[in-house]
This record gives C-alpha cells, sequence and structure tokens, in this order.
C-alpha cells in the first residue's frame, strides 16, 4: 500500500483483498451510520424547545433519553469509529512493524459495535447513567472497559514498542488513545461507580473536558498534523512549535477542571490558578493554529487540487475559535453570565463537530478513493457538502450563544424563567432551521460515499465473473 501518495487510488484487489483497508471501510461505514443517526436524533430533540416534538408519550423516546442517545452516539459511534479508522490507516505508515490481524481487530470491531448499539438501545431504555459523553448503563462498563484495553494495546502500544523515530503526529495518537481509555475508567468506575453521588460529581464534571479537550482533541491534531502536510506536499512548517503545543497540552490541560468550579467551595488561590493553566493550554492552540498558517502559507489553488483540504482548514478555524472561548469562560465575570444558559451548548456543539467532526470528514474525503477503490463519483458534490455543513454548523452556533447571552442578561437582572424561555423561542427556532442545513449537507456527503462505494463494489464483481 502506497499511503504516501495523496493523489493515488487504490486498485479494486487492493481495496477488497487488503485487510487493512478491509477494517478501515468497515469502521468508517459504522461511523457514518452512528453519525446520520445522532443528527437525526438531536434534530428530534431540538424540536421538544418548539412545543413539536414528534415522540410525545412514548418513553422509549422520550427526548432526555434522546437526547442522550445523541451525544452517546456522536462521541462513541461516529467520533471513536473515525478515530479507529484513521488507526487503522496511519499505524502502518508510523510504525512499520505493525500489521493488522483481521480476526483479532475484526472481534474488536463488532464488539465495539455491539457495546455502542447495546448501550444505545439501554440508554432510550431508561438505563442511562450521569456521565456527559459516557452515558452506557453501569453493566456494560465492565465489557466496555474490557473492549477499551484491547484498543490500548492494539493502537498505544506499539509506538512504544517501535524502533522507529516518530513524529508528533504519531504522539499525539498515542497520547489521545491514551488518556480516552484513562477518562472512560475515570468516569466509569470513578466518580459513577466507587464514589457514586456527590462524591463523584468532581471526576464526572471532568469527563466532558478531558475526553474532548485531551484525548479526542489529541488525536484529531495527530491526524491533521499527518494529512494535511500531505496533502500540501510539503512538510510541516516547525514540528519545534507542534511539539511546543503538544507539551504544553499534556501539561496544563488535566488542570483545566478547575474552570468548572468558579465560584465554588475551592480557595480563591485554586481558582485564580485556573486562569494561568488556561492561559498556558490556550498558547498550545495558538501554536497549532500559527503552525496551520505558516504551513499553509496563501496559495488557495491549492484546494481546488484536494477539496478535503477546506475540512482540515474549518477544523482548526473551528478549533482556535473555541480556544478563545475556553480562556474567555474561564474567568468568573463570564461565567456569572453564560452559566447554565444555551451559550454552553452552542461551545459543546461547535468544539465537538466543528473541529473533530470537520477532521473526520476530511479524513473521509482523503480516504475513501483509497478504501473503496475507485474515485469520487462528483468530487464538486464534495464541496456543496461543505457549503451547507458549515453555514449550518456557524448559523446554530451563533444562534445559540446569542441565545445563552441573552438568557444570562436577564437572570442577572432577576427575570423569571419563563420570561427567558418567550424571548429564546426565536433562537431556538434558527438552531433547529441551521441545524437542518447542517444535517442536509453531512446526509448528502454520506450518501456520496455509499453511492461510490457501490459503485466500486459493482465494478469489483463484473471484473471478477
Amino acid at each position: 500500500m502506497d499511503g504516501e501518495n495523496s493523489d493515488r487510488v487504490s486498485t479494486l484487489e487492493e481495496a477488497y483483498s487488503d485487510p487493512n483497508l478491509t477494517l478501515t471501510r468497515r469502521y468508517v461505514l459504522c461511523g457514518a451510520l452512528s453519525l446520520i443517526t445522532a443528527l437525526g436524533l438531536g434534530f428530534f430533540y431540538s424540536l421538544t424547545f418548539l412545543k413539536a416534538y414528534p415522540f410525545e408519550g412514548i418513553e422509549f423516546l422520550s427526548a432526555s433519553r434522546v437526547r442522550m442517545g445523541h451525544t452517546f452516539l456522536m462521541v462513541q459511534g461516529f467520533v471513536m469509529n473515525l478515530i479507529w479508522a484513521g488507526a487503522n490507516w496511519c499505524l502502518p505508515r508510523w510504525v512499520p512493524e505493525w500489521k493488522t490481524k483481521l480476526g483479532l481487530d475484526s472481534s474488536l470491531f463488532w464488539a465495539w459495535q455491539a457495546g455502542v448499539l447495546v448501550s444505545v438501545l439501554g440508554i432510550l431504555n431508561g438505563g442511562a447513567q450521569g456521565v456527559e459523553w459516557a452515558e452506557s448503563p453501569v453493566p456494560l462498563d465492565p465489557f466496555l472497559a474490557i473492549i477499551w484495553i484491547f484498543f490500548w494495546f492494539r493502537y498505544a502500544l506499539p509506538f512504544w514498542q517501535s524502533s522507529t523515530p516518530q513524529p508528533v503526529s504519531s504522539a499525539c495518537l498515542h497520547a489521545g488513545i491514551t488518556w480516552c481509555a484513562l477518562t472512560f475508567f475515570m468516569a466509569n468506575f470513578g466518580g459513577g461507580t466507587l464514589f457514586p453521588g456527590d462524591r463523584g460529581e468532581a471526576f464526572n464534571l471532568l469527563v466532558v473536558h478531558e475526553f474532548l479537550g485531551m484525548g479526542v482533541a489529541y488525536i484529531g491534531i495527530g491526524f491533521f498534523y499527518h494529512f494535511f502536510p500531505l496533502l500540501l506536499g510539503r512538510p510541516l512548517f516547525s514540528q519545534r512549535l507542534a511539539w511546543l503545543g503538544f507539551w504544553l497540552m499534556a501539561l496544563f490541560y488535566p488542570l483545566h477542571g478547575l474552570s468548572l468550579f468558579v465560584e465554588e467551595a475551592l480557595p480563591y488561590w485554586d481558582q485564580g490558578l485556573k486562569v494561568l493553566v488556561l492561559c498556558a493550554v490556550g498558547l498550545g492552540g495558538v501554536s497549532v493554529f500559527l503552525n496551520t498558517l505558516l504551513t499553509f502559507g496563501i496559495n488557495f489553488s491549492q484546494i481546488k487540487n484536494h477539496p478535503s483540504l477546506l475540512w482540515w482548514l474549518g477544523g482548526i478555524f473551528f478549533y482556535f475559535i473555541t480556544g478563545v472561548q475556553v480562556v474567555w469562560q474561564s474567568t468568573p465575570e463570564s461565567q456569572k453570565l453564560i452559566h447554565f444558559s444555551d451559550w454552553v451548548i452552542s461551545h459543546s456543539h461547535v468544539s465537538l463537530f466543528g473541529v473533530f467532526g470537520f477532521f473526520a470528514n476530511g479524513l473521509l474525503i482523503f480516504i475513501t478513493p483509497k478504501i473503496v477503490g475507485a474515485p469520487w463519483l462528483q468530487s464538486k458534490l464534495n464541496v456543496y457538502c461543505y457549503v451547507l455543513v458549515i453555514v449550518g454548523l456557524i448559523g446554530l452556533g451563533v444562534s445559540l450563544a446569542l441565545a445563552g447571552l441573552q438568557q444570562g442578561a436577564a437572570w442577572q437582572v432577576d427575570q423569571n424563567w419563563q420570561g427567558t424561555l418567550d424571548v429564546s423561542n426565536n433562537y431556538w427556532l434558527l438552531r433547529t432551521i441551521f441545524g437542518f442545513v447542517l444535517i442536509a449537507g453531512q446526509a448528502l456527503l454520506l450518501l456520496h460515499f455509499l453511492f461510490t462505494y457501490r459503485y466500486a463494489v459493482e465494478k469489483w464483481r463484473k471484473e471478477r465473473a
């Protein structure tokens, strides 16, 4: 396999006989299915704010359960499947000793899909636990933990065993997988099981930021540092700047949880420490952004040759925006305004889908010709999908952010709760409209992928006949 030629399309024989490409294709398919299902659940949930929820009175599809199914599927279904797809693609190129073991790796694949499916059904059946991103029913936690251990041994340990010098991209992938695994154990066996109730709340509060900001973000940046220079045909501007960002995040992001305890029962010196911590975290984000600009330059004609660059650049843009938000959100003054408001919902959507969702789409557009054995049927269609998705996400994020600011301002002057709900209705309508635009763009991209895949399969069958 030639993974270093960004323009190369795999032959049909390679695509359907190579175990690595077969496994990567399976993860992409399940990630795509999880994404479109999660987006659908999120859209239906948004209708509750417009008093138009279609499943009112059906306990299995009650709005609160659908909301938890939405977040769980987005992270554990969509995000993690695309992470394993990217890991399968990158590992043979970073660690030459690593080989796909189709029996073991297929067993892990099916075990993970079964765990996600049963978890979602358990959540809809009322068995969710109160841990954001990890709402899986408690009885499933040991099963998922065993799968995580096997994943770590397959996709993280090889970096330690390799004799080949590793670039910063592989270090990010290894660190991210390790941190995701540790966060899962901390959430499900720390706050969820060993210390239930109030004692475990500190654990649970950290999960959202640690899993996303340290685990998923590290992995996403690792993929970015690999694929972005590959598409441009030139090396990353500065490996030192990349390593600086890596260590700033590694050393300071674990303390990011302090920002969740603003105006809480912690000493003020402890709360004040978070300002220095988040400045260091912010510098890490700025280092990624600067490296991107200096690597890319101002030659936008490169996007015409590689449309997936649009998604990688969009992901970095949202990474920078949400990084700036994080620093501002750490101050007590901002927390008084935005806490418990829709601003937080805006931030979480933009940070998860705007960053890793865009990276995942960039990965999808890059590797599809290599894993299905045929070029995209209509490459220009992917650009139209990008326009729909980015317009939908910006509109959704801005409408929720404005709603949050108005809600917070109203609460500060003791406006009654019902009054703030009435004011928010127009913003919630905009959120649903822009959400529909986003879903339309994403669904169109996934349908394009499926039709390209179907075309390649039919062509392969004819060649073998």
